[in-house]
């Protein structure tokens, strides 16, 4: 991609192009409750500065799954190439004429429906507590003279290659395994999300229920981020902000709290409405409402019970 993609806003563009979400001019507007929930980080001892982490041997990949699964939420199979399957496509692409119509069918004969705990796990090199990436795959279409106009002409078909998580492994690592499954499960579905704003709202809720079996790994990854949505808002309030960092920092903030609230309802209502309210999500992400309608649901409740953001993350900053 980046052999066309050559700005941040070029790849920013793309993305939301490629996955189909509606056209984003701007990021959200600064609103006064946002202040307030300054305040309310600032009150509770919650700043800009992350905290360091110790690495730690006591890591398994069964742990987010079975965590998940325990909450009532039942994954779905997400559509993978494998690596050495990609690279004899390209070559392949190299030498044969696709029409477009060939080029969809020869992509679709080569993907794979896999568990997303079986895609394969990279690592790098970091101290971040907080570091975990998904990687989407992209073929451009083989066309003589390719350009960025042309290509998103071509609706191409989603696919995963891996996870990467920070290492050495820490007790973050789980949770954050846990929220690029989330990705996967919202971004294998083009036109599931029609909002970019909404692109983090189900991976940080799933890294809330990854780590609810564990009181100070939960704790941490909710300090985490709250310490990123303290940025995000501090970031959102300046003026000379450039298109990038103002959408990507309202991506942010709009998803955290919406993914703050889920979590509130999730861990505040009665053991079988939580499987219930799980059980409606698995429905969302195979495809049944659009992921709007989970936001709109979660509006209504707010209104109905005077719920306030701040209210939100007090409450989860005390579990």
């Amino acid at each position: 991609m980046d052999a066309f993609l050559q700005t941040e806003e070029e790849k920013l563009l793309f993305d939301i192009d490629h996955m189909e979400y509606n056209p984003v001019n701007k990021g959200i507007p600064f609103d006064p409750v946002l202040d307030r929930i300054i305040k309310v980080l600032d009150d509770m001892g919650v700043n800009e500065e992350y905290e360091t982490i110790s690495p730690t041997t006591d890591f398994s990949l069964r742990r987010p799954k079975e965590t998940l699964n325990s909450a009532g939420i039942i994954l779905k199979k997400i559509p993978w190439i494998d690596e050495d399957v990609q690279l004899e496509m390209q070559e392949i692409m190299q030498k044969k004429y696709f029409s477009p119509k060939d080029f969809i069918d020869y992509l679709n004969s080569n993907i794979q429906e896999i568990d997303p705990f079986d895609l394969p796990i990279g690592l790098c090199e970091t101290t971040s507590a907080s570091f975990s990436h998904l990687t989407k795959s992209v073929f451009y279409y083989p066309h003589p003279n390719p350009d960025i106009s042309y290509m998103t002409t071509i609706s191409q078909p989603v696919f995963f290659k891996a996870i990467y998580v920070g290492f050495p492994y820490h007790q973050n690592t789980s949770s954050m395994i846990a929220h690029e499954i989330g990705h996967t499960q919202v971004e294998s579905t083009k036109g599931l999300n029609k909002d970019y704003f909404l692109q983090e709202f189900i991976p940080i809720f799933f890294e809330k229920i990854a780590s609810m079996d564990d009181v100070e790994s939960f704790r941490r990854i909710e300090r985490t981020r709250l310490q990123n949505l303290r940025t995000c808002i501090n970031a959102l309030r300046k003026t000379n902000t450039d298109f990038v960092t103002d959408v990507k920092v309202s991506k942010y903030i709009k998803s955290t709290l919406l993914a703050e609230t889920l979590f509130f309802m999730y861990t505040t209502l009665d053991k079988k409405s939580g499987v219930t309210l799980c059980n409606d999500l698995t429905e969302v992400l195979r495809s049944k409402p659009e992921l709007h309608r989970l936001r709109d649901f979660i509006g209504d409740y707010c209104i109905l019970t005077g719920l306030h953001s701040e209210d939100v993350i007090t409450h989860n900053l005390k579990l």
